[in-house]
């Protein structure tokens, strides 16, 4: 994220100029003068991933930025009480929010209301009990039983990757000069955590420090600044094209895109010759990244994820033959990830490899996913929607529409987090 995000319409490298044509006008991007558009926030649990810069699109071809943003640039989700990074992907995040739906009927209360314990309450308009006792909408109004969304921040400049810890959420700018910006976990107002950054795609976070990268074409970034406030300090320089970050308290890891290879910081290749990389993530053993890959006329579809061990060795793939993944998030066992394009799906497969699992198909080129204990969130850019499914199986549903062109979302143990490319909002709704 994670994860799992933007850009100038001038003449940028090829993922950059594929997130503006997916942002901008959902179709092809323009021709990119050279080669080169969502999470992780990651839950609590343990494990981690990103995505990079949102968009990228299978008509436009190869490239973009995954991730939280994956659409969402990176792809993300960090959560630094998973001890684990982050859309664009993630960690376990904990069972929805812990609300008790039971009333108790021992308890007289008025017509209208519920005891919730010992005390009545309107389940349809307070926000500590909505729609069930003990469901609290974390700052958010509750209107007829169900919470509504909270603007976080607005008046952001292009917003992609987010991320969450246990006390904060983070996001980044994606423009020059750029930034990391941050805010309360369960409140609202953006404060800046790092500024003055060139290209900041996606950041992810754990216990000290969130890790961040700057997508420049051949001098990019991997920069690690601490969670109090300082000046970053480069981890590594001199990549080409550095597009998702994960971390835990163990490692950093990132994926070139232009370089295609997938890196443990400061300077260790895991894996090399990868076909466009985009997004990455983490488990407790292992580190996974997805391919976006390069059409070929008549080919098959070119896309891939994969995983290696943390230390190393051969790698493994988990599925091939796809199109356009991005935005992976690991969690329960599984990897699941965006087909990022303008009528995409959403999959799973089992982390050590096996069957595909199609979650949901005919998407409004989703950009990013996210897992917790029991559902699958993505967010549709083109139709502007949140949504989930049951991770047991089942129909997905909306949870919020009307959103800005959503591109990178994050979960932990008590609400979902998106970031708004269109109209530069960052948003949380309680789960």
């Amino acid at each position: 994220m994670s994860a799992r995000q933007r850009v100038s319409p001038f003449c940028l490298p090829r993922s950059a100029l594929v997130l503006l044509g997916a942002l901008s006008g959902f179709g092809a991007a323009p021709s990119a003068c050279t080669s080169k558009s969502t999470g992780s926030a990651k839950g609590t649990g343990g494990s981690v991933g990103s995505g990079g810069v949102a968009g990228a699109d299978a008509d436009a071809g190869s490239g973009g930025v995954s991730g939280g943003a994956s659409g969402a640039a990176g792809d993300a989700g960090k959560d630094a009480s998973a001890g684990a990074a982050g859309e664009g992907g993630q960690g376990d995040a904990d069972v929805d929010s812990g609300a008790d739906a039971s009333t108790d009927s021992s308890v007289a209360c008025d017509a209208g209301l519920s005891a919730c314990g010992s005390v009545c309450f309107n389940l349809m308009n307070d926000s500590s009990h909505c729609g069930n006792c003990g469901r609290n909408c974390v700052g958010g109004a509750c209107l007829a039983g169900a919470c509504q969304p909270v603007v976080v921040a607005n008046g952001q400049l292009n917003p992609t990757s987010i991320a969450v810890s246990s006390s904060k959420i983070y996001w980044v700018q994606f423009t020059t000069p750029g930034s990391v910006m941050q805010a309360p976990l369960g409140g609202t107002g953006a404060t800046v955590l790092a500024g003055d950054l060139d290209e900041p795609v996606d950041v992810a976070v754990n216990s000290t420090a969130a890790h961040v990268v700057l997508k420049l074409n051949t001098a990019g970034q991997l920069l690690s600044i601490p969670l109090t406030g300082g000046t970053p300090t480069p981890v590594a320089t001199g990549l080409g094209s550095p597009i998702a970050v994960a971390a835990d308290d163990l490692g950093v890891f990132f994926v070139n895109e232009n370089d295609g290879n997938v890196m443990r910081a400061p300077n260790t290749d895991l894996a090399t010759g990868q076909m466009v990389p985009v997004s990455v993530a983490l488990d407790a053993t292992h580190v996974y990244w997805a391919n976006f890959g390069q059409a070929v006329d008549g080919g098959p579809p070119p896309g891939s994820v994969h995983r290696v061990l943390r230390g190393g060795g051969v790698s493994q793939t988990i599925a091939s033959g796809l199109v356009s993944p991005a935005s992976l998030w690991v969690a329960q066992g599984r990897v699941f990830w965006v087909s990022r394009v303008a009528s995409g799906g959403v999959l799973s497969a089992p982390s050590a490899g096996g069957s595909l699992t199609t979650i949901a198909t005919g998407q409004a080129r989703p950009t990013s996913v996210a897992a917790d204990t029991t559902h699958v969130y993505w967010v549709t850019q083109i139709d502007g929607k949140v949504k989930r499914a049951p991770l047991a199986g089942g129909p997905a549903e909306d949870i919020v529409s009307g959103q800005a062109q959503p591109i990178s979302l994050t979960v932990d143990s008590k609400a979902v987090y998106w970031t708004n490319f269109g109209d530069g909002t960052v948003m949380r709704l309680a789960k």
